[in-house]
């Protein structure tokens, strides 16, 4: 599965998504 950066930023609907989203913002 290729997830695509906008798909990626646009739907963190993965904890894990938004962790690693929190962390490197």
């Amino acid at each position: 599965e290729k997830n695509n950066p906008k798909d990626f930023f646009n739907n963190p609907q993965h904890d894990r998504t938004k962790l690693f989203l929190s962390q490197i913002l």
